[in-house]
């Protein structure tokens, strides 16, 4: 993917097709897609695809990102490309539109969706974090190299065995309620949830890059004690199951 490397695929709860429509004159330099218009049937989405040289795995990423937000049209999911041929999928859940009777009006739509996005931008600019799709808040600059550091020691353990709160609390020389404690200002999230998407982060990749021959493999390759948890956590967090990803 050359360009602008973000495509924004927007649920029907966030902005309907014809918000968009009205969105794209607003900001014609923002990628905005309908989950319906992420087809190679679309001439616009084709366009954006020829021109910006889609990998077979950008193409995969982009039609994932298309069933997040046709299953929770309140998605607002960004496809966004990191090193040589991995591409990450950033879901935001919207919070609702409606106040009472009252609706948001276009350009507040306009100014949530480029806020969401300009989060993005700035996590990218400063290097990705593994766990960026799930974080609750901004990341100040100081928490994103503490938590780059951690999740390089994350990755590294997992690669040998499970990794546990406990261990990653001694492993960070904080206690467990530190740990916790830090982990929630940087994030937003609980240790749990952080170790666990990278976990699945992991896989994804394994999978992704054809490093892994079988579910168990790939299950245990990454940190996860039985294939059966794995693959309903892999099918929850991305909407396919490992097994149909390898047979992609």
């Amino acid at each position: 993917m050359t360009a602008n490397p973000f495509i924004l695929i927007v649920g029907e709860a966030v902005a309907s097709p014809c918000e968009l429509s009205k969105l794209r004159m607003c900001q014609p330099n923002l990628l905005y897609f309908a989950p319906a218009e992420v087809s190679p049937d679309q001439e616009k989405f084709m366009k954006v695809a020829i021109k910006m040289a889609f990998t077979p795995a950008e193409w995969r990423a982009c039609q994932e990102a298309k069933n997040q937000s046709l299953r929770n049209p309140q998605l607002m999911v960004i496809v966004q490309p990191l090193v040589g041929e991995l591409t990450n999928i950033l879901s935001f859940q919207q919070t609702s539109y409606h106040s009472g009777t009252q609706k948001k009006s276009l350009l507040e739509k306009l100014n949530n969706i480029e806020r969401t996005l300009g989060n993005c931008l700035q996590a990218n600019q400063q290097s990705p974090l593994l766990v960026q799709a799930i974080v609750g808040k901004q990341v100040g600059q100081k928490d994103q190299s503490w938590v780059q550091k951690l999740e390089q020691v994350v990755v590294e353990h997992l690669l040998q065995a499970p990794l546990k709160v406990e261990e990653l609390a001694n492993m960070a020389c904080l206690s467990k309620r530190q740990f916790t404690r830090r982990i929630k200002e940087a994030l937003g999230v609980s240790p749990a949830q952080f170790i666990r998407e990278i976990q699945l982060q992991l896989a994804w990749q394994t999978l992704e890059s054809g490093g892994a021959e079988s579910v168990i493999q790939a299950a245990l390759g990454t940190g996860f004690e039985h294939a059966s948890t794995f693959s309903t956590l892999f099918k929850q967090r991305f909407g396919c199951s490992p097994r149909q990803y390898l047979r992609q």
